[in-house]
């Protein structure tokens, strides 16, 4: 039987779906995180973080793939404060705008999104290479679940952390 490769509009269809569950949940998750503090509080370094001796005890620990001793559980280090940044405020809407400039009405009323990627082909690959990070993203975050008590973590991440453990996030 041959292969049709002239049926891609479903597929086309179910992305441009996809799309939009990504940027609606996007839009929702950082509204919350900026009208609730939590952006603040917890995705911001702070200044003792960006300090160069923690910044380069951080990447040591991070380098040898162990914990930082002395680190309090529950909060995020200055690495990971950095990746949720780069992801939220970098990858994502670079998907986006970069997933919007491949469509021709959507560059015909913005022609501007054709320029600041250089056209399609550029924007098609910025595409693929910002999928590309946010899929490693994602792996590095189940590795780093699976290697730390999941049961534990992933109870915390659905139901919230146990009544003898502190709140981290006052």
């Amino acid at each position: 039987m041959p292969i049709n490769l002239e049926q891609t509009g479903w597929g086309r269809n179910l992305h441009f779906l996809a799309a939009w569950i990504f940027v609606l949940n996007g839009t929702l998750y950082l509204l919350l995180a900026i009208l609730t503090g939590r952006l603040r509080r917890r995705l911001l370094p702070s200044r003792a973080q960006l300090r160069p001796g923690a910044l380069a005890a951080d990447l040591r620990a991070h380098l040898s793939l162990r914990g930082r001793p002395g680190a309090p559980p529950g909060r995020y280090n200055v690495m990971q404060k950095g990746a949720y940044l780069v992801v939220i405020l970098g990858l994502a809407p670079l998907m986006v705008l970069s997933g919007l400039t491949m469509s021709p009405g959507v560059t015909a009323a913005y022609p501007e999104l054709f320029w600041l990627f250089g056209g399609r082909q550029s924007a098609r690959t910025v595409h693929f290479l910002a999928a590309l990070a946010l899929v490693a993203f994602l792996v590095v975050h189940v590795w780093q679940v699976l290697i730390n008590h999941p049961a534990r973590l992933l109870r915390e991440m659905t139901i919230g952390p146990s009544r003898t453990q502190a709140d981290p996030d006052p």
